[in-house]
């Protein structure tokens, strides 16, 4: 049996991720998807302002209306059943499930799959939590041995056929797995594709991460853009508070966009397909800002099928070195026209200026190695590389600052060098002037 107080190994392996195939992180979870910072739950603009003039932002939108806590929903649930789901995994993730059904609404629908090489449905149809239909269901999905590897995307695809098509009621996922998907890593544009889809059929997932590796990335992505949540598997959340956790998400209202009132002066503005609204937590967009006074900025959405409008009053603050991670981190999102971005809420932001900060401090780290070693060039592409993702880092500034003195000292010839009565610290008979 697996100890819980072992885990805590996240590992980034989606194709999407910011210019990097595998990250570990031994030993550091990411926030809850709920946490407040860097932005907060209330509508905000932070700034940050570049040494070449260009002004980047990180905008907060949450929807100022009530909404009912709960509605009845359609509800599929997807549970990992892949080799890595063992032990203690397995365990308390049935224990979550267990929880997550019994906190849906009376009149909400569940079908559940187990799902790793293909999805497999453990009960026919829609029906409801507490049918015994579902508690057959559980009891298979006990039964089933993990095996293989999980390939997520024919999962998702199977639920956007699963749901009734002309239900009236709104569509939910709850998975329950590590997100990885090793039997098939998602491509940008099979990612984009797949989550184009799951927007259009207005269905919304959200997950609990747990295993021994998570791919947090992945199912932080699919939160941001499904207006979805994520919680991570840690030893001071128990299972039923993860399983509560999840029904109440799920259940929660979700702002489709279907039209953009963004204002002129953002730029530049990602993800280009304004991500779901939710009332428990703030949605990000990131940018270029064209400076000014405030703005309005209105969005036309859908709740439950039926239209409204969202509109805020916002005043850009001022710059924040806080935010330098900015700049990186649009330019990345530029390559997946923001698909990519795991920004689910200001908790997902803030664990991406987390991996930015870390992969640039483990460059500098790198730069100093070689300037030791004589490698000044290398140790000055390298500080170069940090000041691309991180301008005005000051580490990397203060490394090429003495490459510069290194390289001026070089230059200076060695007779001329012992010449100089300054240098040795003999008097010059120069007269003063």
């Amino acid at each position: 049996m697996q100890d819980k107080k072992t885990r805590g190994v996240i590992v980034v392996c989606f194709s999407l991720s910011f210019g990097v195939a595998c990250l570990l992180f031994p030993g550091s979870l990411p926030p809850r998807a709920e946490a407040a910072d860097p932005l907060g739950s209330t509508t905000r603009l932070a700034t940050y302002d570049t040494a070449t003039g260009d002004t980047f932002f990180a905008l907060s939108l949450v929807p100022q209306v009530e909404v009912p806590a709960v509605r009845p929903c359609d509800v599929i649930v997807l549970f990992d059943t892949s080799a890595s789901q063992t032990g203690a995994y397995r365990s308390e993730s049935l224990e979550v499930l267990r929880a997550a059904l019994g906190q849906l609404h009376e009149e909400s629908r569940v079908r559940l799959y187990a799902i790793d090489l293909l999805p497999t449905p453990m009960n026919d149809a829609l029906v409801g939590a507490t049918d015994p239909a579902i508690l057959k269901a559980i009891d298979l999905l006990s039964q089933r041995i993990p095996l293989g590897a999980t390939d997520l995307a024919v999962g998702l695809r199977e639920v956007i056929k699963a749901f009734p098509r002309r239900s009236p009621r709104p569509r939910r996922v709850i998975y329950i797995g590590d997100g990885i998907s090793r039997a098939n890593i998602l491509q940008v544009e099979e990612f984009r594709e797949l989550a184009e889809q799951i927007v259009t059929q207005r269905i919304s997932i959200s997950s609990f991460a747990t295993g021994p590796q998570l791919d947090f990335q992945m199912l932080a992505a699919l939160a941001n853009h499904t207006g979805g949540m994520i919680y991570v598997d840690r030893p001071e959340l128990s299972p039923q508070q993860a399983g509560t956790a999840l029904a109440v998400a799920s259940q929660q209202g979700v702002f489709w966009p279907v039209s953009n009132g963004l204002p002129k002066a953002l730029k530049e503005v990602f993800p280009q397909r304004i991500p779901p609204l939710r009332t428990d937590r703030d949605s990000i967009l990131i940018g270029k800002l064209q400076r000014g006074d405030g703005f309005t900025a209105r969005l036309q959405v859908e709740l439950d099928g039926r239209p409204t409008q969202l509109s805020w009053e916002i005043a850009p603050e001022k710059s924040n070195e806080a935010f330098n991670f900015l700049p990186q981190l649009v330019k990345e999102a530029r390559a997946s026209q923001g698909w990519s971005l795991p920004t689910a809420g200001s908790a997902g932001l803030r664990e991406v200026a987390r991996l930015i900060s870390s992969s640039a401090q483990e460059l500098i780290q790198f730069a100093q190695r070689a300037f030791k070693n004589g490698d000044l060039e290398g140790a000055n592409t390298v500080a170069d590389a940090v000041l691309r993702r991180d301008p005005g880092n000051p580490d990397a500034e203060a490394i090429k600052r003495v490459i510069q003195k290194k390289k001026r000292e070089a230059a200076v010839p060695r007779t001329s060098r012992k010449k100089n009565p300054l240098r040795s610290g003999g008097s010059s008979n120069r007269p003063r002037r």
